[in-house]
């Protein structure tokens, strides 16, 4: 399978709540999305390398089972050595499951990802590859033949990266600009337009407060998507970054981190945040977090997913919910993010 505009991108990190929340993901959400699996990026040594690789995919084999294909970018580990790179891919082989596709960047090195290309390879252009390339085409052009990379068996993911929710117009002037650049357009395998507009803290939602914060490149990429449909130009398959921001935290983890819950809707998230633990227990203060996302309206209902069953149960104070950690409340937020967005493509493509 590949990605077709109907399909959905999202890039998840290789951490232990991302990967637990692909185990209850409904099935026929599950066969609409072609995930990009990151790195966390580790401050660590380069002798202790390895092991960062093999936490980070610990009971991955058993996550994405029931996907038919996906894209993995080795940039998290921090290096362009080339045995750090293989030895990333190796670990991802061992697991099994379905077949990977190995990210290239341009100017990065290749070798690596040719010995796992047999379904072709995916390149992933960032901002800065947008923005700083007066010759973007030219590169790109130059790139795929002198690694001899056919296009037609090539991904193409144009990641827009970080974006500031109050540019609106100017983040879709900007797409358009970028796409307009791109060679060849409907000579790519696939065609993927990511981007993530999520805020980089909680830090701007008053404590025991709401806050709705605009989904940005959904906005700009729906927008897109009409217009080029009726223009009968190629459609770009969606991708984000879920309910994350691209600048990962890597330091210590604050020891009382707020309650909140992170809740897609399909042009916005609902932040719904508790106040700080050291006041109240995380566990003692979700469930009054939860009652008050559902009072507020913009609750789907316990039956859309398996992340609104568990809210409402917990809002019910009812037992046995994996909801006393922030974890855990990632974990749900990733479930219900992934269906609210496949469903979300699926009713504008009419799919």
């Amino acid at each position: 399978m590949t990605a077709s505009p109907s399909h959905y991108v999202p890039i998840l990190k290789l951490k232990t709540a991302e990967k637990a929340a692909l185990l209850e993901i409904a099935p026929d959400v599950m066969g609409e999305i072609v995930p990009l699996f990151e790195l966390v990026p580790k401050d660590e040594p380069a002798e202790r390398l390895t092991e960062h690789v093999r936490r980070s995919f610990s009971g991955f084999g058993k996550s994405v089972r029931d996907l038919q294909r996906y894209f993995l970018d080795p940039d998290g580990i921090g290096t362009t050595d080339e045995a750090a790179i293989l030895e990333v891919f190796k670990e991802c082989a061992m697991q099994g499951g379905p077949p990977f596709v190995p990210i290239v960047r341009l100017g990065g090195k290749v070798d690596a990802a040719r010995q796992f290309a047999k379904r072709g390879v995916a390149l992933r252009l960032t901002r800065t590859d947008l923005e700083g390339r007066l010759r973007l085409a030219n590169a790109v052009t130059q790139f795929l033949r002198s690694h001899r990379f056919p296009i037609e068996e090539t991904d193409l993911l144009v990641d827009l990266g970080g974006l500031e929710p109050e540019l609106g117009a100017g983040i879709r002037r900007m797409t358009k600009q970028f796409l307009a650049e791109i060679p060849k357009a409907e000579s790519w395998r696939t065609l993927t337009l990511l981007g993530n507009s999520f805020p980089k803290s909680m830090s701007g939602v008053d404590d025991d407060g709401e806050l709705l914060i605009p989904r940005e490149e959904f906005l700009c990429w729906s927008e897109l998507a009409r217009e080029r449909a009726r223009d009968k130009i190629r459609v770009p398959t969606f991708g984000d970054g879920g309910v994350q921001h691209p600048e990962v935290f890597t330091g210590k983890a604050p020891v009382t981190p707020p309650a909140v819950i992170r809740y897609a809707r399909r042009a916005d998230w609902v932040l719904t945040k508790g106040h700080s633990a050291k006041d109240d227990p995380f566990a003692e203060q979700m469930p009054q977090v939860a009652r008050r996302l559902i009072a507020s309206g913009q609750f789907l209902g316990a039956d859309h997913c398996a992340g609104c069953r568990q809210i409402a149960a917990t809002a019910n104070d009812e037992p046995n919910i994996d909801n006393k950690r922030p974890q855990g409340w990632r974990r749900i937020a990733t479930i219900h993010h992934i269906t609210t967005t496949v469903r979300a493509i699926q009713l504008l493509l009419g799919a």
